[in-house]
């Protein structure tokens, strides 16, 4: 059975990805489980939407709470 390419909306919810993001570096009980979670949304998102990927980074670093931001980049860099 083949997937569906994931395709980025018309008017996407960059505020709502971005929490998304934020919510599942910092739900997730261990390292291993947040770090498995970020490749799978990753490997999901592929090549083609990687930019929308660096935009939520962004918004992340730009407007979240630091202890939010700190939760995203621990698990970016594990």
């Amino acid at each position: 059975m083949a997937t569906m390419p994931i395709v980025l909306r018309a008017q996407p919810d960059w505020l709502g990805a971005a929490q998304t993001l934020i919510e599942g570096c910092c739900s997730l009980d261990g390292v291993e489980d947040r770090v498995r979670w970020l490749e799978n949304l990753c490997l999901t998102l592929g090549d083609q939407l990687y930019p929308a990927f660096l935009r939520v980074l962004c918004l992340v670093g730009e407007h979240a709470e630091p202890l939010a931001q700190q939760a995203v980049a621990a698990t970016l860099t594990e």
